[in-house]
């Protein structure tokens, strides 16, 4: 067995949920290693993986208690997620300030990217505007991993390893389908998003996401369908109840705001809308009938959805009423994108192997072990 002394110190943190998923399922292989792995997290990620019976440190209020802390722990990696900045008190630059604690001390520091988006921005630091890139990126597909290649920023080493939590997402959503007996009324779910938060006013996609649900509601209008609005983690539930009471709906239209999980949503619903959710993705995936309503918009919200194949698109506000009420009516299920599927399989094997090959470069003397298979080697 290996003595503990030798064994990896591995600090992982994290704040958006988008971060804080995807490194979950990373976490969870971690800890059947040898590896030492402590947990760092504020905002979503230290409810979500709260909610899976970890311990999370979470008092870091200030830089300085992460700078300390980081200097107490004496980790051998720091691994972390990647946030958007949205606001005042919003602990985003969480993974910025971790990674810059690290490397102040020469440990070596590596990121996940859950998704193709804001690149630049998840690396730069909202207080002092310091570009801040560990020394290891994570990609989730080969377009970003291209994306950050061509950035003069990014001085990082880029691996494409997938994304281990919406491969996870997307076993699980088949599997609890297949338990489930049908709907009596259609059930139709809206992912919400909180549009322009965090992001530049010549960046913003000329809607919101009030006026897509009114375009949805419009579009739905007299059909016997329950409609559900599931709104973002960064959205208050009560606005979205104030919206839909000063709105006109037609009966036999039923709409209510979600007061369910997300995955329960996936699994009982029997058509999908949104604007660039990484739900979409998911739910397509699975064989979901998905929809992404963007209507005549000036950016794209979402890159990786404008790629995908199975994800029906409403880009355009000309006649979007009629083709998006034609789409609800008559969909069936998509086929599953055949580039994505590759991107993602294996991703968690893809991402530990990266870990590993960190460890061994940095600390030969303390390489990740599982109890089964002994040291991990890096995939091709």
């Amino acid at each position: 067995m290996t003595n503990r002394t030798e064994s990896p110190r591995i600090l992982v943190a994290a704040h958006d949920p988008g971060g804080g998923n995807m490194l979950l399922p990373i976490i969870t292989q971690l800890q059947r290693t040898n590896a030492n792995v402590h947990l760092c997290a504020h905002g979503p990620s230290a409810q979500l993986w709260r909610a899976e019976g970890w311990s999370v440190s979470s008092s870091f209020e200030t830089c300085e208690s992460v700078f300390s802390f980081v200097e107490d722990f004496q980790p051998d990696l720091v691994l972390t997620g990647t946030s958007i900045a949205v606001g005042d008190g919003y602990r985003a630059d969480l993974e910025i300030d971790f990674c810059q604690a690290a490397k102040d001390k020469e440990i070596p520091t590596a990121a996940g990217i859950d998704a193709r988006m804001n690149l630049q921005a998840r690396f730069t630091h909202t207080g002092t505007g310091a570009l801040v890139v560990p020394d290891d990126l994570c990609a989730p597909d080969q377009w970003t991993r291209d994306q950050l290649a061509k950035e003069a920023w990014c001085t990082a080493r880029i691996h494409t390893v997938g994304q281990p939590h919406l491969e996870r997402v997307i076993k699980n959503i088949r599997e609890s389908r297949n338990k489930i007996p049908s709907n009596a009324r259609p059930l139709m779910v809206f992912f919400s998003e909180p549009v322009g938060l965090g992001i530049t006013e010549e960046q913003h996609p000329g809607f919101t996401q009030y006026e897509v649900v009114k375009l949805l509601l419009h579009s739905l209008s007299g059909l016997a369908i329950d409609l559900l609005i599931q709104p973002h983690p960064l959205e208050n539930s009560a606005d979205w109840r104030t919206f839909l009471e000063s709105v006109d709906i037609s009966p036999p239209l039923q709409v209510d705001v979600s007061t369910q999980t997300t995955p329960a949503l996936q699994t009982h619903a029997d058509v999908i809308f949104g604007i660039g959710s990484i739900a979409l993705i998911e739910t397509a995936m699975a064989g979901i009938p998905t929809a992404a309503l963007q209507p005549n918009r000036k950016h794209s919200v979402n890159p990786r959805i404008d790629a995908m194949s199975n994800i029906q698109k409403f880009y355009s506000r000309d006649g979007i009423e009629g083709a998006v009420r034609t789409f609800a009516t008559t969909c069936t299920a998509p086929v599953s994108d055949p580039i994505l599927a590759a991107e993602i399989s294996h991703s968690c094997e893809r991402f530990l192997s990266v870990i590993a090959a960190i460890l061994r470069e940095t600390c030969p003397h303390k390489p990740l072990q599982s109890p089964t298979a002994g040291s991990l080697e890096l995939q091709s």
